[in-house]
């Protein structure tokens, strides 16, 4: 009986760019055979009995089939017309945000199961073990280092994973996803659980970024203060205290969008209120005295 092995392979989309694909594969002596693409159809009509992650992993994918995005986002007759009527500011504002969707989807999946995933170039059909790419079950730690100085502020956003800080400059890292990053450094797939690859890219030529004190006092309330509230950061030349403040649940009467009385439950931390709903983990503000900067 012939044994497959189920894999994802990153490889290129002629449009979409780099994409996830599922594939079955079979061990030769010197390499992996691509027996094919998985599609879902072939959960019923496979020797392969598919594991559940599997399953997962190939209907995440189905989504942005070639098929599935030309009814998601054209009303095109076919796949090549949909291609070829496809204008590249909505490919970069609507199509490749959706597929990045999915695509962190799938990476957090293989965050956790001991599926591989393999570089494919689009042109060979065979696989080599040089082209497995680690997928750690780790995300990413980004941490910004400021350094302010009476003439000028400069910064480094440094990367750790698993307490193992990851030099980016002059190696070879290419990103996969822009939001949230998914960056491919050799053959290490690292993922962020937040951070967007504009605030990393600057870093594969540069040690460090450079702002001047004449607009250091815009560039602290916006930038600075963002970075405390979303990021790890250490700093010189200014403060960064750890405040406690008093705590408090309040409920109180208002009214909905249809103008019924309704019971609003808040939390109220200082003079910061949290809705239960929200996503803000951390909330930051700024005293600028006697040219100090204090972050609470």
């Amino acid at each position: 009986m012939i044994e497959f092995e189920f894999v994802i392979a990153l490889t290129e989309h002629r449009f979409l760019g780099n994409i996830f694909q599922p594939f079955l594969i079979q061990k030769k002596e010197q390499f992996y055979d691509v027996e094919r693409m998985v599609r879902p159809h072939d959960f019923n009509t496979s020797d392969y009995q598919f594991k559940p992650f599997e399953i997962e992993l190939v209907n995440i994918i189905e989504r942005y089939s070639n098929e599935k995005l030309m009814r998601k986002f054209s009303r095109a007759a076919n796949v090549t017309e949909f291609y070829s009527k496809l204008k590249p500011d909505y490919l970069e504002k609507q199509i490749i945000p959706f597929i990045e969707e999915c695509m962190t989807e799938i990476i957090s999946v293989l965050m956790l199961s001991p599926i591989r995933l393999f570089k494919k170039d689009s042109k060979y059909s065979n696989l080599y073990d040089d082209d497995i790419i680690t997928v750690s079950p780790f995300y990413a730690r980004p941490e910004y280092n400021f350094v302010r100085t009476k003439d000028e502020t400069s910064y480094k956003l440094k990367v750790f994973l698993e307490d193992k800080e990851l030099i980016l400059r002059g190696e070879n890292c290419k990103v996969i996803v822009n939001n949230p990053c998914l960056l491919l450094r050799g053959n290490q797939l690292i993922s962020f659980e937040k951070l967007n690859s504009k605030k990393l890219t600057l870093f594969f030529e540069k040690d460090s970024v450079v702002v001047p004190n004449t607009i250091e006092e815009k560039y602290y309330a916006g930038f600075v203060l963002n970075a405390i509230r979303d990021y790890d950061v250490k700093g010189e030349g200014f403060l960064i205290e750890n405040v406690e403040v008093e705590r408090e649940a309040t409920l109180s009467f208002e009214q909905d969008l249809k103008r019924m009385p309704v019971l609003v439950l808040k939390f109220k931390y200082g003079n910061e209120i949290f809705q239960p709903s929200s996503n803000k983990k951390v909330a930051v503000t700024l005293k600028h005295e006697n040219g100090e900067y204090i972050f609470y």
